[in-house]
C-alpha cells in the first residue's frame, strides 16, 4: 500500500478525474505527462476549469443540522458530535465528467462537485480499483491543495478510498489513462460527498486558524504542564469518521514491537468496518506555544481497517491502512492490564475538535460503573477538562 501523498501547491482546485468511455476533445499532442501533479495543469489546450462539467448537491439546512448537535450535545456522549454532513451520490466515469485526449499519452477525465456554502468537502469512493497505469487526483479550484496520485497501490482490502477534508466548497478529481489503456472504464465510484459546515481539524476556519472551540480551561500540550508528555502526545491523533463525526484516538504499541499502526479509540465513536474505512487521522494538531501558534492542519492518513470494538467497555481497535510518514514522527504508546488503580492521572485530547489539550488529575483512579466494571473513571480533573471530542483519547498514569 503507498501512503497518500498530500501537497500545498500555488493555487487551489479539487478536480477527480475518472476514467469513463472516449476523449471527447482533443488537446496538445504530448508523448508524456507529469506524474506529482495533474496533468491539466500543464497541457495546453483542454477545457478551461470554468468550462468541466461540474455535479451541484442538494443545498443543506445548516441551522437544522446544528440544532440537532445541540440536542445531541445535551444528551450525553453517547455518539461522536458533527462537523460535516454526508450525501450519498452515484457518481463514476461512465455517466458524468468528460474526457479529453492528450495525444499519444493518453487521455484525460474531470469533474467539478461543488456543495454550496460548504467550508470543505470529503469524497468518500466506495470502489476504487483504477487499473494500471491509472492515476486519479483530487484538488480544490484554487489549485492550492492537492491529494494524489492515486493509483493501483492504493487499492485497500476493503475496496474503499475517503479523502481528507479540502477546504471549500467545490472540488475536482481527474483522473489520467495512459494510451493502451483505451476503452477501459477504471472501477471507480464515488459514493459519498460530506458537506462541512463546521471546522475540522483547523481546516475550513477562517484566516487558518481553528480558533478557540473548547471551554478556556483546556490546557495545550505545549504549556509546562505536559513537560513530562511530549513523546506521549505524538501518538494521539484528531479523527474524522464517515467526513461528520469527531472524536480523539490513540497510536498503541503491541506485544510483537512491530510498529503496527493499531489506534485505540471509542466504540462509540465508531465500530464498523464501514467507519473505519471512512476516517482521517489528523496528527500534531496542536498549538506551537503554550496558548499561542498555528496548529498545522495537513499532517493526515485516511483509511483504516476494524480490528476489534467491545460496546461494554466501549472500546474499538483500528489498524491505519498506509504507513504514517517520517516526518509527523508518531509515538506508539503503551499500555497495562494491571488493575491496580493509578494515584493520578493525565489525559491527552482533543477537546470539541480544538487543539491538542492535557488535563491533570490528582486522585487515584476509581473503578468505572457507565459501561460496566471494565474503565476506570475520573471523578474530577484538577486541571483542564474533557468535552465532546475527547472521546476515545487515552489515559496515561
Amino acid at each position: 500500500m503507498s501512503m497518500t501523498l498530500v501537497r500545498t501547491v500555488a493555487r487551489t482546485l479539487l478536480l477527480l478525474a475518472i476514467g469513463a468511455i472516449g476523449p471527447a476533445a482533443f488537446a496538445a499532442e504530448v508523448d508524456r505527462v507529469p506524474y506529482d501533479i495533474p496533468p491539466s495543469w500543464t497541457v495546453s489546450g483542454l477545457a478551461r476549469i470554468a468550462d468541466v462539467p461540474i455535479h451541484d448537491l442538494p443545498e443543506v439546512d445548516v441551522a437544522a443540522l446544528r440544532a440537532e448537535d445541540a440536542a445531541n450535545d445535551a444528551a450525553g456522549f453517547d455518539k461522536p458530535m458533527r462537523v460535516g454532513h454526508p450525501m450519498k451520490t452515484d457518481l463514476e466515469p461512465a455517466r458524468a465528467g468528460a474526457w479529453e485526449s492528450v495525444g499519444v499519452a493518453g487521455d484525460v477525465w474531470r469533474l467539478r462537485i461543488r456543495s454550496k456554502d460548504a467550508v470543505w468537502i470529503v469524497l468518500g469512493f466506495g470502489t476504487f480499483r483504477p487499473g494500471d497505469g491509472v492515476r486519479m487526483y483530487v484538488y480544490d479550484e484554487a489549485r492550492t491543495r492537492v491529494l494524489g496520485p492515486f493509483t493501483v497501490a492504493d487499492v485497500r482490502e476493503h475496496g474503499q478510498l475517503w479523502m481528507p477534508p479540502i477546504a471549500g466548497d467545490t472540488v475536482v478529481v481527474e483522473l489520467y489513462r495512459p494510451r493502451g489503456q483505451d476503452g477501459v472504464a477504471p472501477a471507480i465510484h464515488l459514493g459519498t460527498v460530506s458537506h462541512g459546515y463546521e471546522p475540522w481539524g483547523g481546516i475550513g476556519a477562517e484566516g487558518g486558524d481553528a480558533g478557540i472551540d473548547s471551554g478556556s480551561c483546556n490546557i495545550d500540550v505545549a504549556c509546562p504542564l505536559a513537560t513530562d508528555w511530549q513523546d506521549q502526545k505524538r501518538g494521539v491523533v484528531n479523527l474524522l469518521s464517515g467526513g461528520s463525526g469527531y472524536c480523539t484516538g490513540s497510536l498503541i504499541t503491541n506485544t510483537a514491537g512491530d510498529c503496527a499502526n493499531y489506534v485505540l479509540t471509542a466504540a462509540h465513536c465508531l465500530s464498523s468496518q464501514s467507519s473505519a474505512a471512512s476516517t482521517t487521522f489528523q496528527f500534531n494538531f496542536e498549538r506551537p506555544a503554550c496558548g499561542s501558534g498555528i496548529a498545522p492542519t495537513d499532517q493526515v492518513v485516511t483509511g483504516s481497517t476494524l480490528r476489534a470494538t467491545y460496546s461494554t467497555s466501549d472500546m474499538t481497535l483500528l489498524e491505519i491502512d498506509v504507513e504514517i510518514p517520517e516526518a509527523f514522527d508518531p509515538f506508539y504508546n503503551g499500555w497495562s492490564r494491571d488493575p491496580t488503580a493509578g494515584t493520578e492521572s493525565w489525559g491527552i485530547h482533543h477537546p470539541s475538535n480544538d487543539e491538542k489539550a492535557i488535563s491533570f488529575n490528582q486522585d487515584p483512579l476509581v473503578d468505572g460503573q457507565n459501561y460496566g466494571a471494565d474503565h476506570w473513571r475520573i471523578n474530577q480533573w484538577e486541571e483542564g477538562t474533557t468535552e465532546p471530542g475527547s472521546s476515545g483519547s487515552p489515559l496515561f498514569d
